[in-house]
C-alpha cells in the first residue's frame, strides 16, 4: 500500500486551517495526522510506512502546482478566507497584537493562479466550511473517492481531543462556527491602515465574491488610520528551499525508497561540516 498525501494550507494565516486539519482528522479515517504543523517537504515516511498522511502549513502554496505534477497521490485542500477579517483576527499566542498582515493575501493570488485548474488543487471557502460543514465534507469526498467518513463534520466537538498548540490556535474546543465571518467592520482603522499599506484589493475581493465592486470602501469615511502593529509580517522562511526537498523526496518515494534512510545521514554529515569550518 503507497501514501495519499493530503496537504491543508490556505490564503493567509487565521484562516482556520487548524480547524480544518482537526474535523478531518476527526471525521474521516486517516491512518496518519501531524500533531499541530508540518513542512510540505517533510516526507511521508516521517509519518507512517503507508496509508493516508494528512498534514497542514498555513499560508504555503509557493510552487505546490509542481509538487501535485509530480505526485499522483498528493491531495491539496486551500482555505480561503476574506482577507480583511483574516488581517483583524488574532492569534491564542498573542492577544495584543493583530496576528498578520495583507501581504500574505496578495503573495497567495500570485500562486492560485497556476493552481486552480489543477484537478487535485481543492479550494474550499472558510465562510461555508464554517456555515454549512456538512456540505464541504461531502465534497472534499467526491473530490477524493478514497475517503471514509467516521462522523459528520457538525458533530467533530464531540470526539476530538486536540493537543495544546492546536488548541492555542483554536482558542477553545467549540462547534464549528462562524461568527468570525464579517468581523473585520468592527476593526475599519485596521483595514484602511492594510490597505494603504499594501494597496487595493477590490479585484480579488470581486473574483472570490466577497464583495460585488468598490463601493465597499465608502465605509471608510470619517475613519481615522492607525498605525498597528502585527505578530507575524513576514512570509515564512526560504519556500524555495522547502520545494526542492520536497521534490526530491517525491522522486526518491516513486523510487519506492524511504528517502530519510538516504538523506538524513547526508544532512548530518553536511551539519558537522558546516559546524567544523564556522569554528
Amino acid at each position: 500500500m503507497s501514501h495519499k498525501r493530503i496537504h491543508i494550507t490556505s490564503s493567509g494565516p487565521r484562516t482556520g486551517t487548524t480547524l480544518l486539519t482537526e474535523v478531518f482528522r476527526v471525521c474521516f479515517h486517516v491512518d496518519h495526522a501531524c500533531d499541530h504543523e508540518a513542512s510540505i517537504a517533510q516526507s511521508n515516511y516521517c509519518f507512517g510506512k503507508s496509508g493516508i498522511v494528512l498534514t497542514k502549513h498555513p499560508s504555503k502554496t509557493f510552487g505546490m502546482r509542481r509538487l501535485l505534477e509530480l505526485d499522483k497521490e498528493l491531495f491539496i485542500i486551500c482555505l480561503i478566507r476574506d482577507p480583511r477579517d483574516m488581517v483583524s483576527s488574532f492569534h491564542g499566542a498573542d492577544k495584543d497584537r493583530y496576528y498578520c498582515q495583507l501581504n500574505f493575501w496578495i503573495s497567495f493570488l500570485a500562486d492560485y493562479t497556476e493552481l486552480v485548474n489543477h484537478e487535485r488543487f481543492i479550494p474550499v471557502s472558510y465562510e461555508e466550511f464554517t456555515t454549512k460543514p456538512d456540505k464541504i465534507q461531502l465534497e472534499l469526498m467526491k473530490k477524493m473517492g478514497f475517503l471514509r467518513k467516521k462522523t459528520l463534520f457538525s458533530q467533530y466537538h464531540h470526539f476530538s481531543s486536540p493537543n495544546k498548540a492546536s488548541l492555542l490556535a483554536l482558542k477553545k474546543l467549540r462547534p464549528i462556527e462562524s461568527s468570525g465571518i464579517g468581523n473585520w467592520k468592527n476593526h475599519l482603522s485596521r483595514i484602511k491602515q492594510q490597505l494603504e499599506k499594501f494597496g487595493d484589493i477590490d479585484e480579488s475581493l470581486i473574483y472570490f465574491n466577497y464583495e460585488s465592486d468598490g463601493s465597499w470602501k465608502k465605509i471608510f469615511q470619517g475613519i481615522q488610520e492607525v498605525s498597528f502593529e502585527s505578530y507575524k509580517k513576514d512570509f515564512y522562511p526560504n519556500p524555495t528551499k522547502a520545494i526542492k526537498i520536497a521534490k526530491l523526496n517525491i522522486w526518491i518515494e516513486n523510487l519506492g525508497i524511504n528517502p530519510n534512510i538516504i538523506l538524513r545521514p547526508l544532512l548530518k554529515i553536511r551539519s558537522i561540516i558546516v559546524k567544523k569550518f564556522l569554528k
